[in-house]
């Protein structure tokens, strides 16, 4: 809305594909306002807890568990590649590619507090194929133990995460989150 190089971005990288997607400009209505980045935040953590323990309305029963180093793969969105979503600098895709959308990461304590996306990809396919998965949802890490080499992850259901082949997906967003789990 209203930013010419987002709308010329968003057309390069999808005219590439199968069925182009059109894409529309639309200019911002007078009586809108930019919101101020405390109150982002603040919306922003309301709707995490939200995800995994509910609202008014909907009480959801987050379930943590230990999931061992080496039932996961952890796949970290390489900040220095542009083809997991291009910015505006359009490489050359060969060698976008060369560099890698991910990079397969072991568990460090740096990872405490972040949330994880859980696609519907093995570790086995291709990293375009992960990148372009559906998410099947996301947990957030607790605890990394790396003395037992386990992570301990809430997830807004009872569901077994780790496995032969899993994938995470670490992304940028939306950064640290503390006092999740208390």
């Amino acid at each position: 809305m209203s930013s010419e190089r987002i709308t010329s971005d968003l057309t390069k990288r999808f005219s590439t594909q199968k069925s182009p997607i059109e894409i529309i400009k639309l200019e911002k209505s007078g009586g809108c306002i930019d919101r101020e980045s405390l109150y982002l935040q603040a919306m922003r953590d309301a709707s995490i807890k939200e995800y995994f323990f509910g609202n008014s309305k909907t009480t959801l029963s987050p379930h943590t568990q230990l999931v061992s180093f080496d039932d996961i793969s952890i796949f970290k969105v390489n900040s220095s590649s542009s083809s997991a979503f291009p910015s505006g600098d359009h490489e050359d895709p060969a060698s976008s590619s060369a560099k890698g959308i991910y990079e397969i990461v072991t568990p460090t304590p740096e990872m405490a507090h972040v949330i994880l996306a859980l696609p519907h990809a093995t570790s086995k396919d291709k990293e375009e194929d992960v990148r372009d998965a559906s998410v099947l949802g996301f947990v957030y890490v607790a605890e990394v133990d790396e003395k037992k080499r386990r992570l301990r992850i809430l997830a807004p259901v009872t569901t077994r995460i780790g496995g032969e082949g899993k994938v995470a997906v670490w992304g940028q967003w939306p950064g640290v989150i503390v006092g999740l789990t208390g």
